[in-house]
């Protein structure tokens, strides 16, 4: 069930970066779930050495596969994990603010 579920996801994001015009890619890149997929794909898949057989019958370790077919590097989760955390910063920051001036109650 993992390699499926594993299957999915590689190739629900290999599709949807192909599919996207070039003056959109912006948003896959500001899209929090974006660097989410990228580290969960990079950090579980991105150093396994098994091979698995391609369609034409050749071999190829997973890792070559997720960096060749999606161009996911696994040296990259550090920064997965710091844009991440940038998020959750940024939106903590925001919702602080907007609770501190944002005050409706009036008497």
């Amino acid at each position: 069930m993992h390699v499926f579920v594993d299957a999915v996801v590689v190739k629900y994001v290999d599709c949807v970066v192909q599919q996207i015009r070039g003056w959109w890619i912006w948003a896959y890149y500001l899209n929090p779930m974006t660097w989410t997929t990228y580290g969960l794909v990079a950090s579980q898949l991105g150093d396994v050495p098994n091979l698995v057989a391609q369609p034409d019958g050749s071999l190829i370790s997973i890792a070559d596969y997720v960096r060749t077919a999606l161009g996911f590097e696994h040296y990259y989760i550090g920064w997965c994990v710091l844009i991440s955390f940038g998020w959750c910063f940024f939106f903590r920051v925001v919702s602080a603010i907007s609770l501190q001036y944002l005050n409706f109650q009036t008497r």
